[in-house]
């Protein structure tokens, strides 16, 4: 009986000991992080041509501040590639590629609703621009224009706390940038949308 009670008091104690390690990650400070996954370009129309893209990647990285366990201020910079799928209904050749590169730069602002056992729900929205460059080549013609614009993202996710310094999630990212001019105007783009589903990993410092 009482080696029982001994296992059942340190089990308690241990419970206690990792919930307030869990916890103890969001005292107010610093934290880095790194995300990465897929990303969906939707369809825009450039010069009133549908252009239809295919799956791509998206990685970002970011700086911010905890100034309490429900709230963070946020700086996010990263990458979105997609390729051209079809362009007028019509799908590429052989010898045609089309590349969109997209480079947002945010200032973001989080809401977060954590969970005594690490886990932690969370929205967020930010404002910016977006830096997109458009790589076109067939046969005849190989290259790329870059434009600069507006653009404002919102966000959602779940993040669980490994320890006091770590923690890994998954989430979903709305992108919306304005229109692209690209090769002095010729090229002409509606409003742009991409979705990422994504993991993170956050390093609290």
């Amino acid at each position: 009986m009482k080696s029982k009670l001994n296992y059942l008091t340190a089990s308690a104690a241990a419970f206690v000991i990792t919930t307030a390690s869990l916890q103890a990650k969001d005292e107010p400070g610093f934290y880095a992080k790194v995300d990465g996954g897929g990303a969906l370009q939707q369809s825009f129309k450039i010069n009133n041509s549908d252009v239809a893209f295919n799956p791509g990647f998206r990685t970002d990285i970011g700086f911010g501040y905890n100034f309490c366990k429900a709230f963070a201020v946020e700086i996010e910079g990263g990458s979105i590639w997609n390729s051209f799928d079809k362009v007028g209904g019509i799908p590429l050749t052989s010898h045609e590629e089309g590349d969109l590169y997209q480079y947002p730069f945010l200032a973001k602002a989080i809401l977060k609703l954590p969970f005594e056992n690490g886990l932690t729900p969370y929205i967020g929205g930010g404002l910016g621009g977006v830096a997109s460059t458009l790589h076109l080549k067939n046969s005849f013609f190989d290259e790329g224009s870059s434009d600069f614009g507006f653009a404002y993202q919102a966000e959602a996710g779940l993040k669980y706390a490994i320890n006091q310094n770590i923690e890994v999630g998954v989430g979903y990212k709305f992108l919306g940038a304005s229109g692209y001019n690209f090769f002095h105007d010729s090229l002409r783009t509606d409003d742009s949308f991409s979705h990422a589903i994504f993991a993170s990993f956050v390093w609290n410092f």
